[in-house]
């Protein structure tokens, strides 16, 4: 099966912040090796990637550049990344994602090759509606490419994550497998909160990768940890 990891790294102009984050997800996946063979696709997001931005990725397997003009956001970016590449399965990263256990991408591979292309993600919340966050999230390109709006707007984007005809929605409609993925399981968008240590829930350990969210989640104290835990449940 042919494989490209996504990463959305917005360029310098937009702060020092993606370049912290950005040395998280390379330093994640080179202490967390990925398990299956893949090719990574940097999304350089506003521009052609600086020298110290090649520096950093070169460590990665196989490792290419894409360049945007940052229209449509994270979302944007990997409608445009579908658009330029060849592969069964494009596993999609924001800027935040990072893992911290080895394997993950095998893992999502392995219910891939089980239930064929769908629509599968490593987080998701009932926040809003049932939905998989698409900090961390696997498609086939062509889902992708038939995306029938245009994602321009910070709205656009919101839409295609968790709007009533959301991009998981639509691979539902159109027959293919939707599934939360975990160590431990696998989920479907009604069982999302059923994960024992899923997002904001418990030690959270369950989950493949993780994220601003999920790390504000185990700094915050008690009171807070069941505030943040009753909006994953959508209360």
């Amino acid at each position: 099966m042919n494989i490209c990891v996504i990463y959305n790294f917005p360029t310098e102009q937009h702060g020092p912040d993606h370049q912290l984050l950005a040395c998280r997800f390379v330093g994640s996946v080179l202490n967390c090796p990925p398990g299956i063979d893949h090719t990574t696709i940097v999304v350089s997001s506003g521009g052609p990637p600086s020298g110290q931005a090649r520096a950093l990725f070169s460590v990665l397997p196989k490792v290419q550049f894409i360049e945007t003009d940052d229209v449509g956001w994270d979302i944007g970016n990997f409608i445009r990344a579908a658009n330029q590449i060849d592969c069964d399965m494009m596993f999609c990263c924001g800027g935040p994602c990072y893992f911290r256990r080895p394997g993950w991408l095998n893992r999502v591979a392995a219910i891939w090759q089980k239930y064929g292309p769908g629509f599968y993600g490593t987080l998701a919340t009932f926040e809003v509606r049932p939905h998989i966050n698409t900090t961390g999230f696997a498609c086939p390109p062509w889902l992708l490419r038939q995306y029938p709006k245009k994602v321009v707007t910070r709205e656009d984007r919101y839409e295609f994550e968790h709007g009533e005809n959301a991009c998981y929605i639509q691979a539902q409609q159109k027959g293919l497998p939707v599934f939360l993925i975990t160590w431990n399981g696998i989920y479907p968008p009604a069982q999302f909160r059923q994960v024992p240590n899923g997002y904001r829930k418990g030690t959270q350990e369950d989950y493949i990768s993780f994220w601003k969210h999920t790390d504000l989640y185990e700094q915050a104290d008690p009171t807070m940890k069941e505030t943040m835990a009753r909006l994953a449940d959508g209360r």
